[in-house]
């Protein structure tokens, strides 16, 4: 970025932006496909507006991650962390529509496809077993595969706010 041409408070404020959507996509990420899954386990008939829905966001998510603009910008261990992210989306997006869709393709020649599969896997072997407040254990363990760990502390919900 200063390379470009961007002054220090601009790259400090995107640095920091940067960090924010990283650990906000790493809290909705494996959540997200919780309730996917649910609302289509629940509420069958919204099964057609969640495939369109999901779609647009599965294509959104790829133009947005394989922008080179964006590409270029963004630093490397955030751009990883968010395609890994994306990819293992993408693959439990595909599996959830039943092979219907492949949105995994745009990810499958990134050097981060591996860790997507890991992930994608790795939410598989637990999204049935969890029970309250599981959920946050794995976000932590998405951290841990994407060491983001330390990125992010839990805050006890005072009920305050």
């Amino acid at each position: 970025m200063e390379k470009a041409g961007y002054s220090d408070d601009s790259i400090i404020k995107a640095t920091l932006q940067f960090v924010e959507e990283t650990c906000r996509f790493l809290l909705n990420c494996p959540l997200d496909v919780i309730v996917e899954y649910y609302l289509r386990e629940r509420i069958p008939d919204l099964q057609h507006a969640q495939f369109v829905s999901l779609g647009k966001m599965a294509v959104d998510a790829a133009n947005s991650t394989m922008n080179p603009e964006t590409r270029k910008l963004t630093p490397r261990k955030i751009l990883q962390a968010k395609t890994a992210l994306n990819g293992a989306y993408a693959i439990l997006l595909d599996e959830f529509n039943e092979r219907a869709t492949n949105f995994t393709a745009v990810y499958q020649k990134q050097d981060t496809f591996g860790l997507s599969k890991n992930l994608a896997s790795h939410w598989r072997s637990r999204h049935r077993q969890l029970g309250p407040g599981d959920e946050y254990n794995l976000v932590d363990e998405f951290a841990d595969m994407l060491d983001l760990r330390g990125w992010y502390e839990w805050k006890p919900d005072t009920g305050t706010e």
